[in-house]
């Protein structure tokens, strides 16, 4: 589930990093990530966990293509 939603998310952060820059991809990845996290501390089905997960892909996706190696 987190591949997923990385795989996702890096195909179009690669292009808004070159549009708006890194930082900003940086920094609304950070608050994907919380949201994710938020989402999987508070979770009561196993539907709500596969949620956080996937928006925690999210994040991993987007830093990846962002931060340069």
């Amino acid at each position: 589930i987190l591949s997923a939603g990385a795989l996702i998310s890096a195909c179009v952060a690669g292009y808004v990093a070159d549009r708006w820059g890194r930082k900003s991809v940086l920094w609304y990845s950070t608050i994907v990530f919380t949201i994710g996290a938020l989402l999987q501390a508070v979770s009561w089905h196993f539907a709500q966990m596969v949620v956080g997960r996937f928006v925690v892909g999210i994040d991993v996706g987007a830093t990846a293509m962002a931060v340069p190696l």
